[in-house]
């Protein structure tokens, strides 16, 4: 997680998942 997005973590995460699938 190289992002500093404490207000979207969740979503962040989210749209980790998608560019790994």
């Amino acid at each position: 997680k190289e992002f500093e997005m404490e207000e979207s973590e969740d979503e962040a995460e989210v749209v980790i998942q998608r560019f790994l699938h």
